[in-house]
């Protein structure tokens, strides 16, 4: 049940503006703005929260997050995408306020996540 509080928590802070901009910035349709959001916060959850925050804290973290979003919808070129370049320097700032300020600091003080996951309970 914690992963689900976690991600759902992390789709409100996160993926909502990451949708709106590549959607309205990034000029993609909102079928493929809604696949990389969710692409996105499935891959940052494993790798940013999951594995890089509990080991070294928030601001590696946080970089990592933005360096998952920047190598994402870059890539996604690649494969024929057309996301703007706009689009990556607002979703990586995007990205940066959300986990940064809001959601690593949420993981790290109130959900007590470690190496394990996240365990909701007995904080003290």
């Amino acid at each position: 049940m914690g992963h689900i509080k976690t991600l759902l928590l992390k789709i409100i802070v996160n993926a909502l503006p990451v949708f709106l901009i590549l959607y309205l910035a990034g000029e993609q349709g909102w079928v493929t703005a809604l696949f990389l959001t969710f692409l996105l916060i499935g891959i940052a959850y494993v790798i940013g929260d999951l594995f890089i925050l509990p080991q070294v804290g928030n601001v590696t973290a946080t970089i990592a997050d933005v360096l998952l979003a920047v190598g994402l919808l870059w890539s996604s070129k690649l494969v024929g995408l057309t996301v703007s370049n706009r689009a990556l320097i607002y979703t990586a700032l995007a990205v940066a306020l959300a986990e940064g300020l809001f959601y690593h600091p949420y993981l790290k003080r109130l959900v007590s996540i470690d190496s394990m996951g996240p365990k909701f309970g007995d904080r003290g």
